[in-house]
């Protein structure tokens, strides 16, 4: 079963998804935003089941980027590296039968076919209970994209 949580920018996604886990456990990825100056710096990857974070992306006009570019949606540079990590953590999930599995966010980037788009339709196509984190403007393509015709919605 695929939950989506869902919302506006700043509703409470992340927050609500980390809830979800405490509750059910299992284990995935949430962006944790990283604050300057009252400005978005960029976003930590954080491994739900242990908390470990890692640098996932940086904000172009707020950071120096100091890692190799996997990828950028506006001014966001995301982090080869920590692209890589995440791929490779959640298809090991996959292959050990983890479940719930959690991934924040899925966006314009897995829509045009990049980002983790390769990974969520692993995901999907695994029939494991999963939960994705979806700007509430973007659901509707979301569900079209990945045959979601069945997706519990979830207000963040």
């Amino acid at each position: 079963m695929v939950r989506i949580v869902t919302g506006k920018i700043d509703s409470g996604k992340t927050t609500r998804l980390e809830g979800i886990h405490a509750e059910k456990g299992g284990d995935g990825f949430v962006a944790i935003k990283r604050m300057e100056a009252g400005k978005v710096e960029g976003y930590l990857a954080k491994r739900l089941s242990t908390g470990e974070t890692f640098p996932l992306s940086a904000h172009g006009e707020n950071a120096d980027i100091d890692f190799a570019v996997a990828f950028a949606i506006g001014p966001y540079r995301f982090s080869a590296l920590a692209v890589k990590r995440i791929d490779e953590v959640m298809r090991s999930l996959l292959k050990e039968g983890v479940e719930p599995l959690y991934l924040d966010e899925v966006g314009f980037l897995e829509l045009q076919g990049g980002g983790f788009d390769g990974l969520v339709k692993e995901m999907v196509a695994s029939g494991r209970e999963i939960y994705l984190t979806v700007r509430d403007s973007l659901v509707r393509e979301v569900e079209r994209h990945y045959g979601l015709e069945n997706a519990e919605i979830l207000r963040g």
